[in-house]
């Protein structure tokens, strides 16, 4: 009960007879089919395997022969049969299809062989593209195990580094940004990578705009771009600007040109060793003038200013000036030169022999070789003469330094009070404004105490004062905090009047104290005193420094015996 498999190979058309596998393809798989040294053969019935193992072929010429054999119980039996095409073992060509076995016959089938791929190769030598733009098409095989290619096997390509490298499904990889970037090609589970170097090399050197204009003083932004072989700007080129004439018009880093003189000029930028050039036009325009508000008003004098712009040329400039608001009666300065500067600067002409309290008019004039202008009318008022005050008096009086002088009092005028320090007997070294009164007397509370504060006035009318007055000083003492007086009974005896002086100062017996608390002094008075109970007494206290602080205090009283102080802690004192 046997049967029998015929299994016969080669390479011919699709349509041979007989018992047989054709590979039917081109003469590319002939020199692997001629390596095939045996067959894996699987044939299986339903779960059944009936075979499954290598034989050796028999070869001759084109053509691969193979006989099976095998015991068949049935007299008919449906089957699967699966083989491989073996070189050295590795698989090459794989087929298969459906038969029908019968007891005592030879089956014959059609089995459609494909190639087995063993891998991928890829051309890994890294190829350079100088141009954004640029292309290149990348190569790759599919092989069998023996290495040979597999014929119409294309690979399947994948950009690995789109934002440097774009690559189409076959291959034509495009160059899109500087730098390596990698594309895969794939065919089934196999794969190879490859490597393209995008180096953009700039051709040329665009700069724009192609032609301008730019007067003295002003600027203009220029662009360069690199470009390469395909006319595509480079990204982040480093530019270097040149300007062939920096005395007409400078460049800077960033391609900012300013023009400096009239003339032509030549503004180059260069990348990577190419250049590009513009030419740039300084055009020649007059002068720019603006008159500024005068200085130094005084009631016969005053210093008018202007600022000027030359614009690149040497310049003339005059002041015209007059007490009519149209110039009509205005005289001339002589001419002032100034520079050939791009930048506003200020001019000045002071002014001698005016009138007191009367209004001026003036306007600045600037003229060049590209032509002249005219700044607006300006007007300024000579103020009226100022004396200053009578030298003030100064007092130091219940916690404050009151302040008195002697002068003109007219509308419109005030007094500006100023304040130094006196160090060491010398004049203060400076003055400052403590306030300002339009009456003749003022007051003022100094910063600090224990000094001796001078005192200044000036005569003012608007923002114009006269020289100060002459000084006068003043001490301001300390504080001194007195207490009450008592009787021999300890009884409080009421003030009767408060003296400013030192009448009696003479009389005075001194201890000396802490300078704080509660204090009694017994007062050992000679012959010459009258110490009538109905006399009149003072007294107060001073500081060590041998100064009085405080006003004297009197009372007529009866007979003192003692007399209880309060004194600041803050400071030493003396009775």
């Amino acid at each position: 009960g046997g049967a029998a498999i015929e299994l016969r190979f080669q390479l011919g058309e699709a349509d041979a007879e007989g018992p047989a596998s054709v590979l039917a393809q081109e003469a590319g798989f002939a020199p692997v089919f001629q390596q095939v040294d045996g067959v894996r053969i699987h044939l299986a019935a339903g779960s059944d395997v009936l075979v499954d193992e290598v034989l050796a072929v028999d070869r001759d010429d084109d053509e691969i022969r193979v006989r099976v054999e095998l015991e068949l119980e049935e007299a008919e039996r449906q089957a699967r049969l699966d083989l491989d095409l073996l070189v050295s073992g590795s698989a090459v060509f794989a087929g298969g299809g459906d038969l029908v076995l019968r007891r005592g016959q030879t089956a014959t089938t059609e089995v459609e062989l494909e190639a087995v791929p063993a891998g991928v190769q890829v051309d890994d030598d890294v190829r350079t593209l100088d141009a954004l733009g640029d292309t290149v098409q990348l190569f790759g095989t599919v092989v069998f195990a023996t290495g040979d290619p597999i014929p119409d096997a294309g690979l399947q390509w994948t950009a690995l580094d789109p934002e440097v490298l774009q690559v189409s499904s076959g291959g034509l990889a495009t160059a899109a940004g500087e730098g390596t970037g990698r594309a895969r090609g794939s065919f089934q589970e196999f794969s190879g990578t490859v490597a393209v170097e995008v180096a953009p090399v700039v051709v040329r050197v665009e700069v724009t705009p192609s032609a301008a204009r730019v007067e003295p003083g002003e600027t203009l932004q220029m662009e360069a771009s690199a470009l390469d072989r395909l006319d595509n700007p480079l990204p982040s080129p480093s530019v270097s600007w040149q300007s062939s004439a920096p005395d007409t018009a400078t460049v800077d880093e960033f391609g900012v040109v300013t023009g400096r003189r009239p003339g032509p000029v030549t503004i180059s930028a260069t990348a990577e060793g190419e250049s590009g050039s513009v030419d740039v036009e300084v055009d020649a325009v007059p002068p720019s003038v603006e008159a500024l508000d005068a200085l130094s008003v005084e009631s016969g004098s005053a210093r008018i200013r202007a600022s000027v712009n030359p614009r690149g040329l040497p310049t003339q400039v005059r002041f015209r000036y007059g007490t009519d608001a149209s110039l009509s009666d205005a005289g001339v300065s002589s001419p002032i030169a100034r520079p050939d500067e791009i930048t506003f600067s200020n001019v000045g002409l002071n002014i001698e022999g005016l009138s007191s309290n009367t209004t001026y008019y003036y306007r600045a004039e600037a003229e060049s070789d590209a032509g002249s202008a005219e700044g607006e009318i300006r007007s300024f008022t000579t103020p009226i003469p100022l004396d200053p005050p009578s030298t003030p008096f100064v007092n130091w009086r219940a916690g404050q330094v009151e302040l008195g002088w002697e002068a003109a009092t007219v509308e419109g005028i005030t007094f500006a009070v100023e304040r130094g320090m006196v160090a060491d007997g010398s004049p203060p070294a400076s003055y400052s404004q403590v306030g300002t009164t339009s009456s003749l007397t003022f007051q003022d509370t100094p910063p600090e105490v224990g000094e001796t504060w001078a005192y200044r006035v000036r005569t003012c009318q608007g923002p114009n004062c006269s020289d100060p007055s002459p000084a006068d000083s003043t001490y301001v003492p300390r504080d001194v905090l007195y207490g009450f007086v008592t009787n021999q009974s300890g009884e409080p005896v009421p003030f009767a009047s408060i003296f400013v002086g030192s009448s009696g100062e003479e009389n005075f017996t001194s201890a000396t104290t802490d300078g704080s608390g509660y204090y009694e002094i017994i007062a050992d008075f000679n012959s010459s005193f009258d110490f009538l109970p109905t006399g009149t007494w003072f007294y107060d206290a001073s500081a060590s420094d041998g100064f009085a602080f405080g006003d004297f205090q009197v009372t007529s009283s009866p007979f003192i015996y003692q007399l209880d102080m309060v004194l600041d802690p803050s400071f030493p004192s003396e009775r």
